[in-house]
């Protein structure tokens, strides 16, 4: 029983006639015939009392038109329905992070402005999230195997100290090694990729080193650098808009330490005009950073 057969059987209970049903069906009238012949065989029943060339669809064929005629209607109203999901989540963009970044609210904003008709969905990569999620683009700091990995930005990771309450022995120096760094308490944000970063680069240039302080709040970290609790360490770009009042920026020597910011997006989606306009909207915002 075909979906394409139920269809040309109602059409047949509606005419009562094979005819009008073959012109209306574009059909000839064997084919139609035969089709609503292999139905009725199939159900074990016959669906129309025939008399010669005339035919008139009897109880049996009653019953089964007005099943098929609610079956197909539902299936319609559930089509029209996937349909309309289809065009919603179409407007729907979602990114993933690897971790909070005051970026965000600036890079949403920008976005609302450039991409108005798209709704921006955001996930946080983490333990806590399901690894199976579907998303269009990723933030990482890492260049994503098996993925297209588009670069957002290259920036300087500085040190900042407290020009209060700054050591004689750092007064003149614009750059810093890891040896003079760790002289002094590191106040760290919490456990993510940019810490992760500067402990293994400290690390492996002077061996162990622990935080003394973490907190996730970032005007806390800067609050307790002007009171000369200790150091911490500040991106150039990505940490927009914070108050550097009495706060010194070194760069790390002999190599200044970088780090990079990428746009990347799983080889296994299909890229659609809004995904590929939040990308370029993307591009944009992290352009104007870097002026």
């Amino acid at each position: 029983m075909r979906l394409l057969q139920l269809q040309y059987f109602l059409d047949v209970a509606a005419t009562q006639n094979i005819s009008q049903s073959a012109r209306n069906l574009h059909l000839t009238q064997p084919s139609l015939s035969r089709s609503i012949h292999e139905l009725e065989q199939e159900l074990g029943i016959s669906l129309f009392t025939r008399n010669g060339r005339s035919l008139k669809i009897n109880a049996a064929g009653s019953q089964l038109a007005q099943v098929v005629q609610t079956s197909l209607t539902t299936l319609q109203q559930g089509i029209n329905e996937l349909q309309q999901t289809k065009q919603e989540q179409a407007q729907i963009v979602t990114l993933r992070l690897e971790s909070s970044t005051t970026l965000i609210p600036g890079l949403l904003t920008y976005l609302q402005q450039v991409v108005p008709q798209v709704t921006i969905h955001l996930v946080q990569h983490g333990p806590e999230t399901n690894q199976l999620l579907p998303y269009d683009w990723e933030f990482s700091t890492q260049a994503r195997k098996g993925q297209e990995n588009q670069l957002l930005l290259e920036e300087e990771i500085y040190f900042a100290f407290s020009t209060e309450k700054l050591a004689v022995t750092l007064a003149d120096k614009k750059s810093l090694t890891a040896a003079e760094l760790v002289q002094f308490p590191l106040i760290a944000t919490e456990p993510n990729p940019l810490r992760d970063l500067v402990l293994h680069t400290l690390r492996t240039q002077q061996g162990a080193l622990q935080p003394e302080f973490t907190t996730g709040d970032r005007a806390t970290i800067l609050g307790m650098v002007r009171a000369g609790v200790g150091y911490c360490y500040l991106p150039s770009l990505s940490w927009p808009d914070l108050d550097l009042q009495g706060i010194k920026l070194y760069s790390l020597t002999p190599q200044p330490l970088t780090r990079k910011i990428y746009l990347s997006r799983p080889l296994t989606t299909i890229p659609t005009a809004q995904t590929q306009a939040v990308a370029q909207g993307i591009h944009q915002y992290f352009a104007q950073l870097q002026k």
